[in-house]
């Protein structure tokens, strides 16, 4: 590892500057062939071989790794579509996809949500205890309340939404195992995640202008920074309608279901 390092900078490890240790690190950090263990085998021998010389250790040979800034895979609207259609009769699965997409809430949120916490009266749902231990209410789309409703009546859960058993919530694989028969159904190639339609929605509302502090509200983030890494094509100069984006109205325009 020492020897790979001295070859690529071309000085001995006491004599890279700290900046060239930064820029070294983030190369290797960002090349899809290295492993976890290749860039700690890296770090620890520059470590050790200051230990060995007895000299002072630059922070910057030892690095936490990099994280490389990737953009979340988002299904389109389309693809959300043909996922929430191939559901067919199957009310779990279509009320687990419209609640995902459509509240934007995460996936723990979604496994804890008791019954009660869905006012059908107000069309909201209450997110208590999220993330943060901060509790938030989110609208209910009209077309998710008559998916959710429906999925209730067939489903009679006796304290969670979702229930492996009676009084017990569901684990985070079936979500997962939903979301991917959906993907593989539709034959979408992109690798989604469960997360992914919690960025779908919120670049949906962003894309249907809906303002970032009112996203940054429905999805729970204390930083606004945080809500603007969410969106994709963010359009904040659109100024029409948003009081409760629609693509779940879109998808089932026309149903009696």
């Amino acid at each position: 590892a020492v020897a790979r390092v001295v070859a690529t900078i071309g000085l001995l490890p006491e004599e890279i500057t700290p900046e060239q240790y930064t820029d070294y690190f983030f190369t290797l950090t960002t090349s899809e062939d290295l492993s976890e263990s290749s860039f700690k085998l890296a770090k620890y021998g520059i470590e050790r071989y200051f230990e060995c010389f007895d000299l002072p250790c630059p922070r910057a040979a030892t690095p936490r790794r990099f994280k490389p800034q990737r953009l979340p895979v988002v299904p389109s609207e389309s693809e959300m579509r043909s996922m929430l259609a191939s559901t067919g009769g199957d009310l779990t699965a279509k009320a687990v996809l419209a609640l995902l997409s459509g509240s934007a809430i995460r996936k723990a949120e979604a496994l804890s949500m008791e019954i009660h916490h869905l006012d059908f009266d107000r069309d909201e749902i209450v997110v208590y205890n999220g993330k943060g231990a901060k509790d938030r209410s989110v609208p209910m789309d009209p077309i998710l309340k008559r998916v959710l409703r429906a999925y209730l009546r067939e489903a009679r859960p006796e304290r969670y939404l979702f229930e492996s058993s009676p009084g017990v919530k569901q684990n985070a694989y079936f979500v997962e195992k939903i979301l991917e028969h959906a993907r593989m159904t539709c034959g979408i190639t992109k690798h989604l995640t469960v997360h992914s339609l919690r960025h779908f929605a919120a670049s949906y509302m962003s894309e249907h202008g809906v303002p970032v502090r009112e996203i940054q509200k429905r999805l729970g983030h204390k930083r606004l920074d945080t809500t603007e890494r969410y969106l994709h094509d963010l359009r904040s100069d659109r100024s029409d309608g948003w009081s409760n984006f629609g693509i779940l109205a879109d998808m089932y325009k026309g149903s009696r279901r």
